[in-house]
Order: structure tokens, then sequence, then C-alpha cells
């Protein structure tokens, strides 16, 4: 009943980093239909096999969604394996694709016009969809719909984004909702736990005359001057309800090449952790283990925002009583967690933690009641997992750590991560797919996230040893040479006699202000690069200020 399309590549990973043995398919069915961004093959779907399987209508709605509700732009010739896909996301352009292996091909798109080719059973037709609306993805929104007109004169609304708002949307009164959702929501979880990125496809018919209303005030809306963004959000907010669910999509975000390696040679030279994502947190803790920031050697806390009892709560619009049973089971939580710590500090337990936390557990934590206890639990840790975390979350965790004292790098690599790069004392962005917003934001730009591992054991700490060098050549210099003249002038009666001839002086400064530099040039690596990666402990040296304590 339920249409799931998922990429199969992280699960063979999870099931190769556990031993397990996985069916490969046969390689001549599996080539047919392997695409970039695709990489995925089920015989009840390929072909028009979907066709064939119950409820073929809401099949081919989960498709056509996919074809439908994007911003992605096609270009080149209307031929499947010569177009390309010009998308803000390689998430987006995944499911473009995705739609094009399953018969929905989008040939082209103008402002007002999108044209899919639909491979269906009676036939291949084109068809034009007029676009009437987009309500755009925001951090806040956590969903993108767009409402199209059909060649039928239909008008209907397609809506895609993460399950917990989509679910809220949903049409109680539909017979097939209520099916659905424990469907879906179990191959969510399924998705999340091998590291898939998920989302949730719905759709709803509009009233034509509700739609003409409702738009008018959509145009006020986008025209006003003030607050337009939350007058545009709150006025979607009016059209985005009665949904009719159609199943969910999965998304392998692929791990860049080295990333594991570089966080445990990070984690060795004593550097912690926090990874603020926008993943549910099945998804997040599997991505964990990955790349090796969560092991299973550590003890991990998981903090939740949900319980039945806050969810009957809000269901029932008791929306205060809800937030201060959340607040109570979250400092409840944190109390438990710190008194774990001391309890294994107290027996000489040596035991590294791992602290995992949702985004609505996250939204209490930031809160003046709890911050200084959430900041002080995910001090201790080796590691903090934020999931579900919006934009403006990044950078308020960003902001709390600063606050600790520490040194703070921030590294992202898409305009959700600007927020945070700019808050922490030093960022880097990550050039790629996700777009420039974060490299031009950070003071340091690299290609891959393995590169962060010579930015800072090996030019990070050669940095901290010319600095701290300079800064100590200077301080003694100048404070023998004044040390020299004080004294002089305390024997000479404080008349002003000078001690030294102002061409020796002028040669004093020349000297150790312009050679010293091309002196100590010849000496400035102290270790090979190899060293300095091989051995991460000789980060803790500038951690520890080594070079600037009195010797």
């Amino acid at each position: 009943c339920c249409c799931c399309c998922c990429c199969c590549c992280c699960c063979r990973g999870c099931c190769c980093r556990r031993g397990l043995k996985l069916d490969v398919a046969d390689e001549e069915m599996d080539n047919k239909y392997r695409e970039p961004f695709f990489n995925f093959y089920d015989d009840r779907l390929m072909g028009l096999e979907w066709s064939k399987q119950p409820n073929p209508e809401l099949t081919c709605q989960f498709f056509r969604l996919l074809a439908l509700c994007h911003t992605v732009i096609p270009e080149g010739p209307s031929i499947p394996e010569q177009i390309r896909y010009e998308a803000e996301s390689p998430d987006e352009a995944a499911l473009v694709v995705a739609a094009k292996v399953f018969g929905f091909f989008l040939v082209k798109r103008s402002n007002t016009i999108i044209t899919v080719r639909e491979r269906l059973p009676d036939g291949v037709r084109e068809t034009e969809y007029e676009i009437l609306n987009i309500l755009e993805f925001n951090s806040t929104r956590k969903r993108m719909s767009v409402i199209i007109r059909t060649s039928d004169n239909k008008i209907i609304l397609y809506c895609k984004g993460a399950d917990t708002v989509i679910y809220e949307r949903l049409d109680r009164k539909h017979a097939l909702n209520e099916q659905l959702k424990e469907i879906t929501l179990q191959h969510m979880e399924e998705f999340g736990s091998a590291g898939l990125r998920t989302l949730c496809l719905a759709y709803t018919e509009l009233d034509p005359k509700f739609y003409d209303e409702w738009n008018e005030r959509f145009i006020e809306a986008k025209l006003s001057m003030e607050d337009r963004t939350a007058k545009v959000d709150a006025v979607g907010e009016q059209v985005e309800k009665n949904l009719r669910l159609l199943g969910c999509t999965a998304i392998e975000d692929k791990l860049q090449e080295g990333v594991p390696q570089c966080i445990k040679t990070l984690a060795q030279a004593g550097i912690r952790m926090w990874v603020l994502t926008g993943d549910k947190m099945e998804t997040a803790i599997n991505i964990g283990y990955a790349c090796s920031l969560i092991t299973d050697e550590m003890t991990q806390f998981q903090l939740t925002g949900s319980c039945a009892d806050v969810d009957l709560l809000e269901a029932e619009g008791h929306f205060e009583e809800a937030t201060q049973l959340s607040v109570e089971r979250l400092e409840s939580q944190l109390t438990k967690v710190a008194r774990t710590m001391e309890e294994d500090t107290a027996a000489n337990i040596s035991m590294q933690y791992a602290l995992v936390i949702d985004g609505k557990a996250l939204l209490y934590a930031l809160s003046p009641r709890l911050r200084q206890q959430f900041l002080m639990a995910g001090i201790k840790c080796a590691a903090v997992l934020c999931c579900r975390v919006s934009p403006l979350q990044k950078a308020q965790v960003t902001a709390l750590v600063k606050t600790w004292g520490d040194t703070t790098l921030a590294i992202g690599d898409g305009a959700n991560d600007v927020g945070m790069i700019q808050k922490a004392h030093i960022g880097v962005g990550i050039s790629g797919q996700e777009g420039m917003q974060a490299t031009m934001a950070s003071d340091f730009a690299i290609a891959q996230f393995r590169f962060l591992t010579p930015l800072l054991l090996v030019h990070g700490r050669l940095s901290y040893k010319r600095i701290t060098r300079m800064i100590s050549f200077f301080f003694y210099k100048n404070l023998f040479y004044g040390s020299t003249i004080f004294i002089y002038n305390a024997f000479a009666l404080f008349s002003g006699q000078p001690v030294y001839n102002d061409f020796y002086m002028t040669l004093f400064n020349v000297v150790f202000t312009a050679a010293a530099p091309l002196v100590i040039g010849w000496f400035d690596r102290d270790l090979d690069k190899d060293l300095a990666l091989r051995f991460p402990f000789l980060y803790h040296e500038g951690k520890q200020q080594g070079q600037l304590l009195p010797r």
C-alpha cells in the first residue's frame, strides 16, 4: 500500500560493517535502470510493474509528485539519456531522476508550465501542468508545496517534507491515511536506521472557489512590505491541510572519502565534536557510527522531546501544558545523565559518552532554564549529536559552546550552515554540490571534509608555533631592552641620559625585527608533515598552551 523509493548503497555499507551478507541484484537488470543520482531496483515497481500492484492510482500520484514538486530546471535535449537537471540540492535532483526512471520524465519547464512525459499503462503521453503557486521550503516550515492545475482543470496541491510536519496536516477523515501512516512510519524507521534521509509525500485536491479566495490572500502576503515571510508562511498554513498521505522517499547521504578516518584522528588529537544535522535521529545515529563519531564502547544518552503524554496534550490543543511537561521531562533526563557521569567518576570508571538529542528537546535545552545544564553534559561527552536541527538552532548551539571559553570551529557545506559558521571563532566551508554559500561565509575553504585533518594538525599546529614564537620573541626582546634602560636610569638619577647610541638602537631593532624572521624561517618546521598526521596527540601542545608557558 505504501510506495517507498530508496537508494540501496547505504544499506549495503551498513551490512558490510556488521559482517552481514547482502544479496546483490542481477547486474543486467540493475544496470538497465542505474543512472547518476539513482541506484535502486525493485521488480515490483520498475517498468510498468507498479500499475499491477495494489492502489496503482496512489502510486501514480506518488511518482507524479516527484516529477512536479520541486524547483529543478531541465537543461539540454529532451532525451532521457542526455538531459541534465540543475537543482538547488542533490536530493531534489535525485528525486526528479527517480521519477524519470519510473516513467514520469520531466521534459521542460517555464515559469508557469511544467511538461512531463508520462509512461502509463495506456501509453506514453506528454502532459502540461500549469504552476499556480510554489510554497518554498525553509527551515521553519520543513516542507515544500506546489499547486498545479491539470489538463482536466483540477487544482492539486503536492507537498513533501519532514514526517513530523506532514503527519500533523493529514486528513483524519480520509480512510487510507490511517492505514498508510503506520506502515510509512515503519518504513521511515527502517530507512533511518540504514542511514537514509527520508521525506514524506502527500497531496490534496483543492476546491476552485476556496483556491481563488486563498490565492488573493497569498498575493496580498507576497506583496506585503512588512513581515512578508511570516505572512506568507501563515497563509500557506491555510492551504496545506487535509492532506492525503502517499508514502515516503529515502535518499542516501553518502559520506565523502576519508571522513571516518578524519573524525577518528581529530578525536585522538583531543578535539571534541558536536554534529548538528537536520536528519532524523535514527539516520543521524547510523551516520555517526558510519563516520566513527560514535562507537560501541561509548555510553550513549538519547534525549527526546516527545512522549505519549506530550503527544496527547498537543493533540488536545493544550500546548502550554505539553511544553511544561516536555521541559520537566528533559530536565529529569539531563539530571539523570549528570548523575550517571558523577557515579562513573566516583567509581574511577574511565568511560566515553555520546549524547544524542532531537530538535524538539534541543528547543527546550537551549532555554535559559536548561541551557547551562545541557552545556555541562555536552562538554563531558566525547561526541554530541543534535538531530532535526534548524539553521537558527545550529547558530544558537555554537554560541552556547562559545560561552564555555574554548575555541570553536564550525564546518559546513550548505546555506543552512552559514549562521553556525559565522557564529564560531573559526569557520570552514566545504565547496561542493550544496553550493558556495558556506564557502563565501567562511574563513577557510576546503574541497573535502578529510582535508580538515591537515588543516588542523599540520597547518594549524605550525601556525600556533609561529604565532607563539613571535609573541615570545617580541615580549622578551622588549622586556630586556626596556629593563636595561630602566636600570641605567636608576643609576643616572633618572636624568634622561641615553644608555644607547641612536645608531646602535636603530641597528638593534633592524637586526632583531627584520633578520629574525629570516633565521627562524630556516627552522620553521620542527616535524615532517607525515609525522604530524601520524601522531595526532602532538596537537595537545597547542590546547595546553605549552609554547607560552615560561621555561
